[in-house]
C-alpha cells in the first residue's frame, strides 16, 4: 500500500485551487467565477429584462415591491492529469527514487479525488495504462493503478505533453513528475509550456546521487534509456562542471515555467511525504 491511513488523514484537509476556471461538466466542490443556476445560494440581484421568471423571489416582492431573482454559485468540474515518469533515467541513481515518485503522485491523485475533481493517471509511454478517477469512491481503484505501474524504459516527454496539448486545448490541467531530462536543452518541452499557459505544474522529484555524486576515476557512463556509452576520468573539475551544469539546465527550466505562468517544484524524495506536500500545498492549499 503506497499511503497508510495516518497519511490520509494528514492529507484530508488539504484544499484544491484550480487557477483557471474549470471545465463546466457536473457539480463538484469548486466555486465557479460565474452565477448561475447551481447548488447554493449566493445572493439577490434587481430583476434585468431576459431574467428567467421562474427565478423571481416573489416572497422579496411581497414585502417591499421590488422584482428580484436568486442567484446561485455555479459548481464546476476539474480535471487533472497527473503525467507520471518512471523511466529509467528516474531510477539508475537510486532505486527508491521510483517508490517515492508513485507515493507523491498517490497523495496529489487523493487531494484530487478528495477535493470533487477528476483525477487522470497518465503514465508517460503507456497509453493502455492511462485511467480515468472521479470521487474518493474510487481511491482504492486509483492508489492500486499508481502502484501496480512499471519502472524503467525510455520516454518522449515533450512528444508526450504536446499530445495532451493537442487532445485537450484550453481545458485540462496537467501535473508532470519527471527529472524532464529531454534532448535540445529542452526547446521542445518549452513550446509546450507555452501553450499550456498557466495550466501545468512541473514537479522534479530529486535525489542526493543526482545532486552531489559520488564518482571518480576512470568510468564508461551508460546513458540510462538509450544505452550509448561515453568514457570520462572523473575527478574534482568535472564534478564541478556537471553540478554547474545541472543548476543552470533546472534554473533554466524554472524561469521558463514562470514565464508561462505554470509552476515548477524541485522536492527531495528523502523529504517525508508531509513535508513533500507541504512545499506543493503551501497553507493547506493546493493550487494547479
Amino acid at each position: 500500500m503506497l499511503l497508510d491511513e495516518h497519511e490520509l488523514h494528514s492529507l484530508a484537509p488539504l484544499r484544491l485551487q484550480p487557477i483557471l476556471r474549470a471545465q463546466r461538466q457536473r457539480p463538484s466542490d469548486f466555486d465557479s467565477v460565474d452565477k448561475g443556476l447551481g447548488l447554493e445560494f449566493a445572493d439577490y440581484q434587481p430583476f434585468q429584462p431576459g431574467d428567467d421568471i421562474r427565478h423571481v423571489d416573489w416572497n422579496h416582492f411581497h414585502k417591499d415591491g421590488r422584482l428580484v431573482v436568486r442567484k446561485y454559485d455555479q459548481h464546476e468540474t476539474v480535471t487533472v492529469h497527473l503525467m507520471i515518469d518512471l523511466s529509467e533515467s528516474m531510477a539508475c541513481l537510486d532505486r527508491a527514487k521510483p517508490e517515492a515518485v508513485k507515493r507523491l503522485c498517490a497523495a496529489i491523485a487523493f487531494c484530487l479525488l478528495n477535493n470533487g475533481a477528476k483525477a487522470v493517471l497518465h503514465p508517460i509511454g503507456d497509453e493502455d495504462r492511462q485511467r480515468r478517477f472521479f470521487g474518493i469512491r474510487q481511491w482504492q481503484d486509483c492508489m492500486g493503478a499508481i502502484e501496480a505501474l512499471p519502472v524503467g524504459g525510455s520516454q518522449d516527454l515533450a512528444g508526450e505533453v504536446q499530445q495532451f496539448c493537442y487532445k485537450n486545448p484550453r481545458k485540462d490541467h496537467l501535473v508532470i513528475l519527471s527529472d524532464f531530462l529531454v534532448e535540445n536543452d529542452g526547446e521542445a518541452l518549452e513550446l509546450d509550456l507555452a501553450y499550456l499557459h498557466s495550466r501545468a505544474v512541473l514537479i522534479h522529484p530529486t535525489c542526493t546521487a543526482e545532486l552531489d555524486p559520488s564518482l571518480e576515476g576512470g568510468l564508461t557512463l551508460v546513458e540510462a534509456e538509450s544505452s550509448r556509452t561515453a568514457s570520462i576520468t572523473v575527478d574534482r573539475h568535472i564534478i564541478a562542471s556537471y553540478q554547474n551544469e545541472y543548476r543552470r539546465y533546472y534554473q533554466n527550466l524554472r524561469e521558463q515555467a514562470e514565464y508561462h505562468a505554470c509552476r515548477y517544484h524541485e522536492i527531495a524524495c528523502s523529504d517525508p511525504l508531509n513535508l513533500q506536500m507541504e512545499a506543493l500545498a503551501p497553507n493547506g492549499v493546493l493550487t494547479l
